[in-house]
């Protein structure tokens, strides 16, 4: 299974990271910290060949509808929308994709 990651996500886990809601070491990070886990991520994406999905406009207008149609958060919403244009299965646990029509969610331990 070849397998992409949306731009978008990297943004939401700086978000994660700086308000402290993820943890690096343990503890909220610095900016160094931060700065060398995802220099690390950058590795692994290689070392995986995981590739970026680029977030584009019609996303943006698509996820817009999907958070109206299915309440779905700000994010979910986006990621719904990216895997929604480009055919894609979305890998995740959260159970708020399956009311999305058209949209295949897939169980990560399932891989």
């Amino acid at each position: 299974m070849k397998a992409s990651l949306s731009s978008l996500s990297l943004l939401e886990l700086e978000l994660l990271i700086r308000s402290g809601d993820i943890l690096i070491k343990g503890k909220k990070a610095t900016e160094g910290e931060a700065k060398e886990w995802f220099k690390d991520l950058c590795i692994a994406l290689k070392q995986y060949n995981i590739s970026l999905e680029i977030l584009e406009c019609e996303d943006i207008a698509l996820s817009a509808e999907l958070r109206f149609k299915y309440n779905l958060s700000f994010f979910d919403s986006h990621y719904a929308a990216q895997a929604l244009r480009r055919g894609f299965n979305l890998i995740s646990t959260d159970k708020a994709y399956d009311k999305v029509k058209g949209l295949s969610r897939v169980m990560p331990d399932s891989i």
